[in-house]
């Protein structure tokens, strides 16, 4: 009977034993079960939470700093190593799943600095030549102000030197040189485009000359003047801020009065005598406008074309009763004009020049005096300064 009592305690000793052995393995695989759990739990949402902190990222590209890499948090303290039977009896490790992206969050974009550069886009093509206006066609600039033709009427005052030379051939036959006081007026209309000019132009000049010759003797204070009527027209040609270009050209008469009626202290008798040029002006105005931006330098030149000339020599002052002699000059190098005037807006001061080179006329015949009467060739030079004032 003790012995059966001991063999029953050593048995419920030993079933005791092996329930509480199993009871423990149960409740430590239930543990470590758990504890798996919210690791996954845990990494899961610091993954979720890591995702949206990128999303953000990329939404704002102006932050180009690289984002340190995620840290993860540190895995909890590692479970108790379990025994080989315990190994044998826990149920299979839970595999980790990939992390499903919610339902709402936006689809991942790649990095800034992965992404393609998109290169701008070209240029557009340029217009066809044909719908582009040819440079040649393209309008000058107009000009203005300084450098602009002014409308107008202006008059002015001149003084020069004047000189009449007549020769044969090498040889100097007489002259006629003094001083001249003259006065001028121009009238200037500009045309609708602006550009396009007309002008009148009248001079006067009168003066006393001495005459002197080599065969005939000297006499002094003779009277000369001379008239002078043009018409023009031109054009302004701006070429830039500071310069213009007005060539010109037009018609023009020239006429000459010399009186040498007395005599010579040599005792031969003058007579009086005059010319008529006409002629073609071909000129060019040339104005640089100075940097007060209200005043300019205008300069310019002119050739005369000669077309025809006619003289007049009145032979009854040396004998009463002999006929005017009348001579017709073609053959002429022309003329040439020139000055250089400091303009304003009201007026203008500077020095200028003419000169004329005539041939010598045809012959004429004068009864009972033979027929070898002419204009010998002669030249005229005048220079001098004047004085200009705009009227309107």
């Amino acid at each position: 009977m003790p012995v059966i009592i001991l063999i029953a305690c050593f048995l419920t000793a030993f079933a005791t034993s092996a329930l509480a052995d199993e009871s423990e393995d149960f409740l430590h695989e239930q543990l470590v079960h758990e504890q798996l759990l919210h690791e996954q739990l845990v990494l899961q949402q610091q993954l979720q939470q890591q995702l949206h902190e990128e999303l953000a990222q990329v939404r704002q590209p102006e932050h180009t700093a690289e984002a340190p890499p995620p840290s993860y948090p540190a895995a909890a303290d590692a479970p108790v190593p379990l025994t080989a039977r315990q190994q044998e009896s826990r149920p299979p490790r839970f595999v980790l799943q990939p992390v499903t992206p919610l339902a709402d969050a936006t689809p991942v974009i790649p990095p800034p600095e992965r992404q393609v550069k998109q290169e701008a886009p070209a240029p557009a093509a340029p217009a066809p030549v044909a719908q582009q206006k040819p440079v040649a066609e393209a309008a000058l600039p107009q000009p203005t102000g300084p450098l602009a033709t002014r409308q107008g009427l202006d008059v002015g005052l001149q003084l020069s030197r004047y000189a009449y030379h007549e020769a044969a051939g090498p040889m100097p036959l007489m002259n006629n040189k003094g001083y001249k006081l003259g006065a001028e007026a121009t009238y200037t209309e500009i045309m609708d485009d602006g550009e396009w000019f007309m002008r009148g132009e009248g001079r006067f000049a009168y003066g006393v000359v001495d005459y002197a010759s080599n065969g005939t003797g000297s006499m002094q204070d003779n009277k000369d003047y001379t008239w002078e009527l043009r018409g023009l027209a031109g054009k302004d040609i701006a070429l830039n801020d500071f310069n213009s270009l007005t060539p010109y050209t037009g018609y023009g008469v020239r006429y000459l009065y010399n009186d040498s009626r007395g005599i010579t202290d040599t005792g031969f008798t003058g007579y009086r005598r005059n010319s008529v040029y006409q002629y073609i002006p071909l000129g060019l105005t040339h104005r640089l406008k100075l940097m007060d931006n209200q005043s300019r330098l205008a300069t310019t030149l002119e050739y005369d074309y000669f077309l025809v000339g006619h003289q007049r020599s009145i032979f009854g002052d040396i004998v009463p009763g002999a006929p005017t002699l009348k001579n017709t000059q073609r053959d002429a190098d022309g003329g040439v004009k020139g000055s250089i005037l400091f303009e304003t807006g009201d007026w203008s001061v500077g020095p200028w020049f003419n000169y004329w080179h005539i041939g010598r006329s045809n012959l004429q015949c004068i009864p009972g005096n033979g027929c070898g009467w002419n204009e010998p060739e002669n030249k005229t030079t005048e220079f001098g300064l004047k004085f200009v004032k705009k009227i309107f």
